[in-house]
């Protein structure tokens, strides 16, 4: 489906992520948006956002609403493949080593199938339509554009179903916020019908004296019905105790990797 390639979310399931749209009281307007300062606050994101360590945790809950899973990882982007991503707890408590060694061969099965080629993930920017953007809101604090999607000949999925958000900060030019949603339900390939799809993205400047923004929070919700089966769920991430550093792969001078969790 359409959802999970457009935003490459690294070790969270693929529940059909997409979301919610923030209220704006303010005088649309229709003139197509200057694309440069969104384009460039995504480059500057995604070019940032491997110089931060920190602790993860992803909540997963299914479809009524109970926790299902919760895993706790530490992430270090200064230091090797096999020890940058360490699996630190999960629901049941602290990870046992079996659990440990588990989740880093899982990463590394992931490294290895990105670097064949075997993964087809597309990166977020190159699924919205810049050119097509408007700005639907603008104060001293934020500046909110609406994007558009390109068709995706992929899977076929009604991209002009989706609504997407993005919130700028007006002076520094800076990610605050991207939401998106399904507008109304689409029945996919004949056998599922997609009910609902949220997605939420929150940015800001982890620490006080670095200009640069970082992911703190995500939510992802789904609802579908497929052969009339009920499906859906929702993930929940958040990002804290962030330190800068310099990544392995650039003290080397080798080839950088992979984003740590959002490809954009």
């Amino acid at each position: 489906m359409l959802i999970p390639s457009i935003v490459h979310l690294r070790r969270i399931p693929p529940i059909y992520l997409i979301l919610p749209l923030l209220v704006a009281g303010s005088v649309v307007r229709a003139d197509y948006a200057d694309p440069l300062p969104l384009e460039n606050a995504i480059l500057t994101y995604s070019a940032d956002e491997r110089g931060w360590a920190y602790d993860e945790v992803v909540t997963e809950y299914n479809r009524k609403g109970a926790v299902s899973k919760v895993r706790t990882t530490r992430v270090d982007p200064s230091l090797p493949w096999d020890q940058r991503d360490q699996l630190i707890s999960t629901d049941k408590g602290p990870a046992t080593i079996r659990q440990k060694k588990k989740y880093q061969k899982e990463r590394e099965k992931e490294r290895r199938r990105m670097e064949l080629g075997l993964e087809n993930r597309r990166r977020l920017r190159d699924r919205m339509n810049f050119p097509l953007s408007t700005i639907d809101f603008e104060d001293d604090e934020t500046r909110q554009y609406q994007v558009p999607l390109l068709p995706d000949e992929e899977t076929g999925f009604p991209t002009e179903k989706i609504r997407m958000v993005v919130n700028l900060d007006p002076t520094h030019e800076t990610l605050q916020k991207m939401d998106a949603r399904l507008t109304e339900a689409v029945r996919h390939k004949a056998v599922a019908k997609v009910k609902d799809l949220h997605l939420t993205i929150e940015f800001t400047r982890p620490l006080p004296d670095e200009e640069g923004v970082a992911l703190i929070k995500l939510r992802g919700q789904a609802a579908a019905s497929v052969l009339f089966f009920p499906v859906g769920g929702e993930v929940q991430l958040e990002r804290k105790n962030f330190r800068r550093v310099t990544p392995y792969d650039d003290r080397f001078e080798v080839e950088v990797g992979t984003a740590t969790t959002l490809d954009f």
